[in-house]
């Protein structure tokens, strides 16, 4: 009986070894469960917060490009508009240009027409000068005459005396009355010169107001037309500036666009990681819960064992004591 109880002790003893072994593997291998819970956890929030990132930097992507597109149809617009301008500035220099030499041309024509009236009052005050010089000497002329055709004989004169003082009478009045004549005629004829001249200053001063009128008229179109000249280039200067800014937009659109890209990229990269490095951390958390389960039920094994060992050695104790007889 001893022997059976050392061999039940002995066995209880390995049992009880066994189960402390156990339940120590069983408490590392909870330990390491827990912990490996902790890095799935950690690296399931890590790689949720990487998905958010993600679709964050996807969705700013996506939003650069829309920016980046409108940047590109504003600064098409911009370059479009300021092709118009510079069209419009053209002809409007052009035209400006035409008037220009109108106005040059109508004021030229308006001094030479000032300078024809200068010239023709010119001819009138000659024609003028003439007449007066005529009329002056048929005045003289007439006066002449008046006074030859008085005649004087002396009472004491012959008869011969008396004829031939008639006779140089006649002869002088003939000759005056012939050069009256042609005063007369030459004073109608200047007269009729200075009419004429008259007629040209009138005409002329005529036309000098219209060439006048004309020449202002063209210089008035002349300066509406540098006026408008002036405005288009302003709007080509304020179309390039614009022009410039878009184009400038653009080039920033890009460069935000192409840095948020590779943003992307990375982030997209540690995304892909993040999310391997969950799934390995899952993996592994279930391996150890699979580990820790398999201990935790060679331990309940083994601890069984140790129950069944010790009764069998109470049992072997039970059978050592003597059977105590009663009186």
């Amino acid at each position: 009986m001893l022997a059976e109880a050392a061999k039940a002790k002995g066995a209880a003893a390995a049992a009880k070894s066994a189960a402390q072994a156990g339940a120590a593997k069983l408490q590392k291998l909870k330990n390491a469960t827990k912990a490996a819970a902790d890095k799935r956890k950690k690296a399931k929030a890590k790689a949720g917060a990487m998905n958010k990132l993600a679709a964050a930097e996807k969705a700013l992507v996506a939003d650069l490009e829309k920016k980046k597109k409108a940047a590109q149809s504003a600064e098409r617009n911009a370059d479009g508009s300021l092709k118009t301008a510079e069209q419009k500035a053209k002809e409007a220099a052009d035209k400006a240009k035409g008037l220009a030499g109108k106005a040059d041309a109508a004021a030229n024509a308006a001094a030479g027409a000032n300078g024809k009236v200068g010239a023709e009052k010119s001819n009138l005050k000659g024609a003028a000068s003439k007449v007066a010089r005529d009329h002056q000497k048929r005045v003289s002329t007439a006066e002449a005459l008046k006074r030859a055709s008085k005649i004087e004989i002396s009472p004491t004169a012959s008869v011969a005396e008396a004829h031939t003082k008639l006779d140089q009478t006649k002869a002088k009045i003939s000759q005056l009355t012939e050069k009256l004549q042609k005063n007369i005629a030459t004073e109608k004829a200047d007269l009729a010169k200075k009419s004429a001249i008259k007629g040209k200053v009138k005409s002329a001063e005529a036309k000098a107001q219209s060439t006048a009128a004309k020449a202002n008229a063209q210089k008035s179109a002349a300066d509406r037309a540098n006026k408008k000249k002036d405005t288009e280039n302003k709007k080509v200067d304020i179309d390039k500036k614009r022009a410039e800014a878009a184009k400038a937009a653009v080039a920033t659109e890009k460069k935000q666009e192409a840095q948020a890209k590779g943003n992307l990229k990375t982030v997209e990269s540690k995304d892909k990681a993040a999310n391997a490095a969950a799934a390995q951390a899952k993996a592994d958390s279930k391996a150890e819960k699979a580990k820790a389960k398999s201990a935790a039920a060679e331990t309940n094994a083994e601890t069984s064992k140790v129950n069944k060992a010790e009764q069998e050695v109470q049992s072997a104790k039970d059978k050592e004591q003597p059977v105590t007889k009663k009186p």
